[in-house]
């Protein structure tokens, strides 16, 4: 078994979480570092594609490996042959288009397998037709939807900044982190997120903690709404609602910091105010 991490760009935390996978699974480790290439996207394509033709003609018939770009996590870490069952090849969608993610992959080194990377690496080539995305070049191939579970496990989930993370509810093997998952031609990724939550999902991993749960906020106030520093001539307000407030308490603590530094009045609500006499989302209220 196999782990290549193929990264285009510096993420150190993406890195870690990689190298401790394949620690924990006894893997072999290949740290590709492309970050310093012409960009050029033909020319990256190529070289990614190169390289993983180069470890499967190097490795032992049979061999699983595992492609992770520098936007892959993985969150459970699961050996590999539990995901391909008597598959040559996974990929998976986290859309509802027919275009997989790129950065999770997972191989197996057999004869089919590697005629179709051939075949992909002659597609990258600098005097091929231009390629509008990574993953328009295995747009025939057969893939999985995120959703569907493989041995109770969904083997890739979506993250990004604007997504419900389903995968934390979910057990699930990885994240592809893309902010434009629905768009495959514009994938985007802003690496600061990244790097924040791939950290977080580092730390949470090796201390055997859950997730997104910040106990030291719990012992925050509760109540319906909350006035702090009142009457002074500047003020805040805002609102959250009992269903995100596992991160809302993050924000109002963060909030109740800035007012108490600059003198303000701090307005918390918690809660939809009844006397408002409407039914919708707490964001919708907010003026």
């Amino acid at each position: 078994m196999i782990v290549i991490s193929h990264f285009c760009r510096q993420a150190p935390p993406s890195l870690v979480n990689h190298r401790r996978y394949a620690r924990l699974q006894g893997y072999r480790h290949i740290d590709v570092d492309a970050t310093g290439m012409p960009y050029s996207f033909q020319l990256r394509l190529f070289y990614k594609c190169e390289a993983l033709l180069g470890t499967l003609r190097a490795a032992d018939e049979g061999t699983l490996i595992l492609l992770l770009s520098e936007d892959a996590a993985i969150l459970e870490p699961l050996p590999l042959d539990k995901l391909m069952a008597a598959r040559d090849y996974l990929l998976v969608r986290t859309a509802t288009h027919a275009f997989p993610q790129v950065d999770v992959q997972i191989w197996r080194n057999t004869v089919a397998v590697r005629d179709i990377i051939c075949r992909i690496v002659d597609l990258c080539r600098v005097d091929a037709a231009p390629l509008a995305s990574e993953a328009d070049l295995f747009a025939d191939l057969e893939s999985s939807h995120s959703s569907e579970p493989i041995n109770g496990v969904c083997a890739v989930g979506s993250a990004a900044s604007n997504f419900d993370p389903v995968w934390n509810r979910t057990p699930t093997f990885s994240i592809s982190i893309d902010d434009a998952a629905d768009f495959p031609r514009r994938k985007d990724v802003s690496a600061r997120y990244r790097d924040i939550l791939v950290e977080h999902i580092n730390q949470r991993s090796a201390a055997g903690l859950p997730r997104f749960r910040f106990t030291e906020y719990d012992s925050m106030e509760t109540a319906e709404r909350s006035v702090y520093n009142p009457g002074h001539a500047i003020a805040l307000t805002t609102l959250y609602t009992p269903n995100i407030a596992s991160y809302g308490r993050i924000a109002e603590h963060n909030l109740r910091r800035y007012c108490e530094l600059h003198g303000y009045t701090l307005y918390m609500h918690r809660e939809v105010p009844s006397e408002i006499g409407v039914s919708a989302s707490g964001n919708w209220i907010k003026p």
